[in-house]
């Protein structure tokens, strides 16, 4: 709009340069020295000024197509293949923290993420290959915003993804949200969200429906703001009835019920119905914490990085499945890596 609004500004500059020329030299205003001199000096500064002005703004339009080209052909991704598999995974189920976003929160580099973007685009024009499902303990708005990063939100698929620690199913295409807990698990996880809160007042508390996320204080560690819940929940007669596990920034508290392996099962029961084949051996995970080890235990293949993993996690799958399923890798590079191997593609 605003390309067209000075393009037709400069046209009519232009004839109104001409249509000046013209007047001076027309009826009684040419026998009027003065003033047809006056017109055709204006209308030729206008007639003049109007090519300069254009030449200035289609050297300003080209400039900026030529630097939006620039940026779009750096963050464009290739994806290529290179070895024909003969039998492809079902899903990749795939952590956020720590497999795509920095596990100690510093900044996502986006032209990794884009490489991501590239495979959700290839899987789009080719549905035979894996598609992502991902599972967090963040809630419903983080996930949108990630999946509309990646592309994800115009899948002809809808998919559903596991949020809040496998509380709730959400279809990011759709947009639905169904939620895995009993009343009697949502009251329980409400009574203890007000009891948590209450009794530590300066922890940051993350806003979530189906559970509870706490942070520790600048002063203590994720192991001492654990200890310091596990404590008051066993004070309180609530450890036996709620899980309390952390992660690498905070301490999560969800219903005994909840689960991201069940929700990982209902999810594929929910899309793809209960056939052979479609089910949790024919899923490849990626993770990298405790919290995801119900995950990583029960699907078909497992990977972790290498850098900033939990050690039991590590153990287990270099021990379950080899040193190959420990990627020297981090964040989103570790799971483009693994996608690329179990694939056989190259992402560029």
């Amino acid at each position: 709009m605003e390309t067209s609004n000075s393009l037709t500004g400069n046209i009519l500059i232009f004839v109104s340069g001409l249509f000046l020329i013209l007047l001076s030299k027309v009826g009684w205003i040419s026998s009027i020295s003065s003033l047809s001199k006056t017109l055709e000096a204006i209308g030729f500064a206008l007639a003049g000024y109007s090519p300069l002005r254009l030449a200035i703004f289609f050297g300003e339009y080209l400039t900026k197509r030529n630097t939006e080209a620039s940026i779009e052909r750096f963050f464009r991704s290739t994806v290529k293949v290179t070895s024909a598999k003969e039998h492809l995974p079902l899903l990749f189920a795939i952590d956020i923290s720590g497999c795509i976003s920095p596990s100690d929160r510093s900044v996502i580099e986006l032209r990794k993420l884009q490489r991501l973007r590239g495979y959700c685009n290839f899987v789009r024009a080719n549905p035979e290959f894996p598609k992502i499902v991902f599972y967090t303990g963040r809630s419903q708005g983080y996930l949108e915003f990630l999946v509309q990063s990646l592309g994800m939100i115009s899948n002809p698929f809808d998919i559903p993804h596991i949020i809040e620690n496998g509380a709730a199913l959400y279809y990011a295409v759709s947009k639905r949200t169904i939620p895995l807990l009993t009343n009697e698990d949502s009251n329980l996880i409400h009574q203890a969200q007000t009891l948590i809160s209450n009794a530590f007042p300066e922890n940051p508390v993350e806003p979530k429906s189906y559970m509870m996320t706490i942070n520790p204080l600048e002063t203590e560690n994720i192991d001492q703001l654990l200890i310091k819940v596990v404590n008051f929940a066993n004070k309180q007669g609530l450890y036996d009835l709620v899980n309390i596990t952390s992660t690498y920034s905070a301490v999560d508290i969800t219903a005994k019920s909840t689960s991201k392996i069940n929700a990982l099962q209902k999810a594929i029961e929910y899309y793809y119905g209960k056939r052979e084949g479609y089910d949790l051996s024919a899923v490849v995970s990626f993770g990298d914490t405790l919290s995801d080890f119900d995950i990583l235990k029960n699907t078909g293949r497992a990977y972790c990085p290498s850098e900033k993993v939990h050690y039991e996690v590590r153990d287990y799958i270099m021990k379950k499945f080899g040193a190959g399923n420990v990627i020297p890798l981090s964040d989103v590079n570790f799971t483009v890596k693994v996608i690329e191997k179990e694939c056989g593609l190259q992402i560029l």
